[in-house]
């Protein structure tokens, strides 16, 4: 009788079935890549996005109720030396209290106290001037809280923001006990102060610290935007209605506006800021007039 032989099952892949696979494997790598590098901006991005609305609601209570108070506040008959030593090189100097120019010192001094942009002017609001009187001292809880850190003379300036940042938010004269929980982990981590301390911080998706600045001019060349003390009569920025900007350094963790973060560098400027400016228009900015700003430039 014959018998049919069975062939048992085949051994290997041919050639173009091995190159099908392979080329299932790489589309399906690429879209994971894709996948994951739009997650990589998109995801900070956002978060930073977020935190930033976040503190920006907080901070404008805490800026708002300063500002308010420091502008109906009667001026202390004993400011006027301090407005006079503040004045001393514009033309004319502050020579009484009635001089518009006080009530403005006064105010720029009281957000200092309440906002400061660095340990030295947390610490020295009036910036040198001798035997403050009780209005040009520092924010008690501010001063015992960073002589708690230790030596801060080498923190980084942007550590420095982010700290204080934090500070204001924390240990404002609000005491609106915005701490590192409420914020989350995207908008508060521990940053190194010292190499023996660390801080909370205000930081972006990237982990980054927040900058912030007090007074930023969006044009430097108009001078009642700016202000120019050696002008006649002087022409000095109105406390009363510059904003501050909280901002984010963004992917490349460069800002793009000068170390005092009193210019911002955007797009189409009409001239180069600072030498990182090139670095400067991923910014993310908070108040919704910047956005407008740079939306129109």
């Amino acid at each position: 009788m014959c018998r049919t032989q069975r062939h048992g099952a085949r051994g290997a892949f041919t050639i173009v079935e091995l190159l099908i696979v392979i080329a299932i494997i790489a589309l399906l790598a690429a879209l994971t890549t894709a996948a994951v590098m739009r997650f990589t901006v998109t995801g900070p991005r956002l978060a930073t996005t977020n935190g930033l609305s976040k503190i920006k609601g907080h901070f404008d209570t805490q800026w708002n109720a300063v500002r308010t108070k420091a502008q109906s506040d009667n001026l202390p008959d004993n400011f006027l030396p301090y407005a006079q030593w503040k004045s001393s090189a514009w033309k004319p100097p502050v020579q009484n209290l009635s001089d518009p120019r006080a009530k403005q010192l006064y105010v720029e001094l009281k957000l200092a106290q309440a906002f400061p942009m660095s340990f030295a002017e947390a610490k020295d609001p009036t910036n040198g001037y001798a035997n403050a009187p009780s209005w040009g001292k520092t924010h008690g809880t501010y001063a015992t809280y960073l002589n708690s850190l230790g030596n801060l003379s080498a923190t980084p300036y942007d550590v420095q923001q982010g700290v204080l940042l934090m500070m204001a938010l924390e240990r404002g004269p609000l005491n609106n006990q915005i701490n590192s929980e409420s914020l989350g982990s995207t908008s508060a981590a521990r940053l190194n102060v010292n190499p023996a301390t660390q801080a909370w911080a205000c930081v972006d998706g990237w982990s980054k610290p927040l900058l912030f600045s007090r007074y930023t001019r969006s044009d430097p060349t108009n001078a009642d935007d700016v202000g120019d003390p050696k002008a006649s009569p002087p022409l000095r920025p109105n406390p009363l209605t510059l904003q501050p900007v909280i901002l984010s350094m963004g992917p490349d963790g460069k800002a793009g506006v000068d170390v005092n973060l009193t210019l911002l560098t955007l797009p189409n400027a009409p001239r180069v800021l600072h030498p990182d400016s090139q670095y400067g228009y991923d910014n993310l900015y908070t108040l919704r007039d910047w956005d407008q700003f740079l939306l129109t430039r």
